[in-house]
């Protein structure tokens, strides 16, 4: 039996009861014979864990993920709960096999995610790859896996532990930025512009791929320093738009200077 004792000084300790009962000749009862153990750090500990196995279910949930475990002899996946909001197993057990993980992964990444565990070693047993899997319902998912591998002295995989996070949103978005700039690189061909970025520390300037055929500077570095490139401007126009500049505050409205820059010829 488990209680809280107050000391003396008024502080409760928790304390393991362990008794045995005690009985005479006439076999009536005549008391208990035991021992009290202080456990109060044991429960402290535990109260701790638990504290923590709550920040870490919160935290599983708010981030899409999931733990996970493969015992490799019996090929048994044991994973987290938080598994069902990531992959929408609902109807799947907690334990399945490697096998049966496999067969929902999308057919075009089970290469992948083969190779990536065939090719760990003791030496280097840390995984992590990018696959899709294909949910009972709905469009398939875009999942990112963490993992640790175990050896044993002969070099045979034991176990695998590891985390594995919905990073659906974060392709979506990265696909939309990619179509993004492609449309952007379309505009600024067609409407023969380019952008640059002028950092004014390291007096660098740096412009986007459609300068070279703006300005025919096809053997000039994509970088080069402000003044560099300012030695090109027409001296007609060079003293009217660089005074510019330094009158520059956070406030002032958006500038359009107009100059006349010196492209090179062909021979």
């Amino acid at each position: 039996m488990e209680y809280r004792l107050r000391r003396h000084d008024g502080e409760y300790r928790w304390i393991l009861d362990i008794g045995v009962p005690r009985f005479n000749q006439q076999r009536s009862f005549v008391g208990y014979i035991g021992c009290g153990i202080d456990v109060t750090e044991r429960k402290r500990a535990e109260e701790e864990l638990r504290k923590g196995e709550e920040r870490f279910r919160l935290a599983a949930q708010a981030g899409k993920m999931f733990a996970y475990e493969w015992d490799v002899a019996t090929d048994k996946v044991m994973r987290s709960e938080e598994y069902v909001n990531v992959l929408g197993f609902g109807d799947h057990a907690k334990q399945l096999t490697r096998g049966q993980i496999l067969a929902r992964v999308h057919p075009d990444d089970r290469g992948n995610f083969l190779a990536a565990v065939a090719d760990l070693t003791a030496e280097s047993p840390i995984a992590h790859i990018s696959y899709r899997m294909l949910p009972p319902d709905g469009p398939e998912i875009w999942v990112e896996k963490n993992a640790r591998a175990f050896f044993d002295e002969q070099g045979r995989m034991l176990r695998m532990i590891g985390m594995v996070t919905d990073i659906t949103e974060r392709k979506r978005a990265e696909d939309a930025l990619r179509e993004s700039e492609a449309r952007l690189r379309l505009a600024a061909q067609a409407g023969k512009m380019y952008a640059y970025e002028w950092d004014v520390a390291t007096d660098v300037t740096v412009r986007s791929e459609e300068y070279a055929k703006i300005l025919g500077f096809a053997g000039v570095a994509k970088s080069e320093t402000h003044h560099q490139f300012s030695s090109r401007i027409h001296q007609t126009t060079s003293q009217n738009s660089m005074p510019r500049f330094p009158g520059l505050l956070p406030r002032t409205r958006p500038f359009r200077p107009a100059t006349a820059c010196c492209v090179p010829t062909a021979p």
